[in-house]
């Protein structure tokens, strides 16, 4: 649940990897949590149901995130995904060298593109 993720970040606050996958009880609030660790480097929220085009918002400001794995978020759209890219195209947006959305059913070759 999202109130553990707060509790994570706030006394775990040196954490550089994440990985929360098939967490079905997160929402986009555990985004806004994760976000706060300053050393945050790596990040899988793969198949987690609740999370939707806010999380990219939130994660657009993870400034250490190198490597982001989305997938099986079926609720992320392309539009996200192409202002996401935009956002992390120019600093400050994070230094992201992978970002996987493999069965992201909403997202095509606009999405493809704007991260490539």
């Amino acid at each position: 649940e999202d109130s553990g993720v707060q509790r994570i970040a706030m006394q775990c606050n040196q954490l550089r990897i994440v990985w929360l996958r098939q967490a079905p009880k997160l929402s986009d609030d555990a985004a806004t949590y994760l976000v706060t660790l300053p050393h945050l480097s790596s990040l899988s929220l793969a198949s987690d149901a609740g999370l939707t085009d806010r999380t990219l918002r939130e994660l657009a400001s993870a400034s250490q995130l190198r490597c982001l794995d989305l997938s099986g978020c079926r609720q992320l759209t392309e539009a996200s995904v192409v202002e996401f890219a935009s956002c992390i195209a120019v600093p400050p947006g994070p230094p992201l060298s992978s970002v996987q959305l493999d069965a992201c059913p909403n997202l095509g070759r606009a999405a493809a593109t704007a991260l490539a």
